[in-house]
């Protein structure tokens, strides 16, 4: 999934917007330096948590064949 922000004039009412799939939101005004900041941020996280994603997959992965590897006898 792709890194979301949320940029928007008011403030979410309900506060669910990272239920609705956002990692961040920005209230305008927003100067441009801290706009930059923010979302270098988010996309630092997102590409943080894909790479822990990949490792527990590949974690996961080498789990099952050294799993399946033990259960097999010699011929």
């Amino acid at each position: 999934y792709p890194a979301t922000a949320l940029l928007t004039a008011y403030p979410p009412v309900d506060g669910n917007w990272k239920q609705r799939g956002a990692q961040s939101v920005l209230v305008k005004p927003v100067g441009t330096q801290d706009l930059v900041r923010q979302l270098e941020a988010l996309l630092v996280g997102h590409e943080d948590e894909k790479q822990r994603n990949r490792a527990i997959a590949a974690q996961r992965s080498e789990t099952r064949k050294l799993g399946g590897e033990s259960g097999r006898k010699a011929s």
